[in-house]
């Protein structure tokens, strides 16, 4: 993917400045010139860099240097470009990123809740993504670490499950195959079975070995 990035400079109009005494001539009229430098990705503005400043005196041409100015010259000029509202714009990106962060992040929370639901009133069908090697510690995965479990029948004594024949590198391979229902076909399927009680079901949730629940809507079965 490409990525264009970098940083930009808006100019903001000129501005004339009155009652800052110029060394070169001693005149007090003045024209400030301000940019504001932005690092920006794919154009979307995301922080301030930085805001140089220029100060010209209107009668010898003189820059005047902003570190020699007394600082509240200096505040009065910079609240002459830059406000509030000129400022927020340069921070669209970094914004965007944080709202999209927040989505997220209830979003995950919303389908923890849903999942511990879920563990809590088991159903057949329902398929748990399981980190293999952490189960079969005993077997050597060769980084295929990863693969699901299909609940067949419920009992007193605990949860059976048909296991998956193929296991992948990550979980999120395996939650792409789910979503395009690669557990229908019996063949995906070990025909043997796996009992294991209801609380070692939702210790091995807890402790990550069963990472998210994925339940089949009625359609799908």
């Amino acid at each position: 993917m490409l990525f264009i990035y970098g940083i930009r400079s808006k100019e903001h109009p000129a501005q004339p400045i009155r009652n800052v005494y110029c060394k070169g001539c001693g005149h007090t009229n003045h024209t400030a010139r301000a940019l504001t430098r932005y690092a920006h990705l794919f154009w979307i503005p995301f922080f301030i860099t930085s805001r140089p400043l220029q100060l010209v005196c209107d009668n010898c041409g003189n820059i005047t240097d902003k570190r020699t100015l007394p600082v509240e010259d200096l505040r009065r000029i910079r609240r002459a470009f830059f406000s509030l509202w000129n400022t927020l714009p340069y921070f669209t990106g970094l914004a965007l990123l944080l709202l999209t962060a927040s989505f997220a992040y209830l979003g995950k929370q919303e389908t923890k809740q849903q999942e511990l639901a879920m563990l809590e009133r088991p159903q057949v069908n329902d398929v748990y993504v399981a980190d293999y090697a952490k189960l079969f510690t005993d077997v050597d995965m060769e980084g295929y670490d990863y693969g699901a479990f299909k609940i067949t029948s419920l009992s007193e004594d605990g949860v059976s499950f048909a296991m998956a024949k193929v296991s992948y590198k990550t979980k999120y391979a395996v939650k792409k195959k789910l979503r395009k229902g690669f557990f229908k076909p019996d063949e995906y399927v070990s025909d043997n079975e796996i009992l294991i009680s209801h609380e070692d079901v939702k210790g091995l949730y807890k402790s990550g070995i069963f990472s998210s629940i994925h339940r089949q809507k009625a359609a799908e079965r």
